[in-house]
């Protein structure tokens, strides 16, 4: 299911990133993505590719030259469930191989942890290669938890 803030990250991506998407390889990746984490995908957008998965409100995959750039995930809970991480973190390591599932759930959950700590204030790590970017946002009354983007540097 697409929502507003996924269309607006897209764009937003857009503009960070201007070379064209490479439908057959995005498309691709996307659907092994979704596969491995049971999901289904719903809607392929300019740069990238939305995906639907019953623990993750907003899932999607943006790409640029043949290769996945961009995931972003969001949750509609304020305190995501453990199922969260774990579907993102299958999502992540099916995107970008370098990173286990394991490793990306677990960079997942101590990145949400740091933007907690930094309420609206973008909290980022990285891990072989990747850069996790998180935010939170104690006021947001949107029905929208935290949001997280992974993508490589």
């Amino acid at each position: 299911m697409t929502s507003l803030k996924l269309r607006i990250m897209a764009v937003t991506a857009a503009m960070l990133f201007s070379t064209a998407a490479s439908a057959d390889e995005c498309d691709s990746k996307a659907a092994e993505g979704a596969a491995k984490i049971g999901g289904t995908v719903v809607s392929r957008m300019v740069i990238g590719i939305a995906i639907e998965h019953p623990s993750v409100e907003t899932l999607g995959v943006v790409c640029e030259d043949h290769k996945a750039i961009l995931i972003v995930a969001e949750s509609r809970e304020k305190t995501p469930r453990v199922d969260f991480y774990e579907t993102v973190g299958r999502f992540i390591a099916a995107a970008f191989p370098a990173i286990t599932y394991e490793e990306a759930s677990s960079e997942a959950l101590r990145c949400q942890t740091m933007a907690r700590s930094r309420d609206r204030e973008w909290a980022a790590s990285e891990i072989k290669g990747l850069r996790f970017q998180c935010r939170f946002d104690s006021s947001d009354d949107d029905g929208y938890g935290p949001v997280l983007s992974v993508h490589l540097p």
